[in-house]
């Protein structure tokens, strides 16, 4: 639905400082609706270990609520996306390098 753009949040941050931005889907957001964590937390896992793995807790947290009492919604089973952004470097296996990390934190 071509009217959904009218709900979109939208602003800018000078880019000075910025160590990580993310554009999540609806389906996604879940993660903080369902209590898994916070929107700190999300990054992070999502900074660590990747999208998949925020993706493998939603699905889990759905799975375990079928009904949707718990955690009413529309659908049973949404949609998870993710496109995220990082400065932190990374080892060959794709890890964060945490000195470069700690480096930027305190610098």
């Amino acid at each position: 639905d071509p009217r959904a753009a009218y709900e979109a949040f939208t602003g800018s941050v000078p880019l000075d400082g910025v160590l990580r931005a993310s554009l999540l889907s609806d389906g996604t957001t879940r993660f903080t609706e369902f209590g898994l964590g916070g929107w700190g937390e999300l990054q992070g896992i999502l900074d660590l270990w990747g999208a998949a793995a925020v993706f493998s807790r939603i699905r889990e947290a759905a799975a375990a609520d079928p009904s949707g009492r718990k955690w009413p919604r529309a659908k049973h089973r949404d949609d998870v996306s993710v496109v995220h952004f990082t400065t932190f470097r990374r080892d060959g296996w794709g890890h964060v390098d945490f000195d470069s990390l700690r480096l930027r934190l305190t610098a």
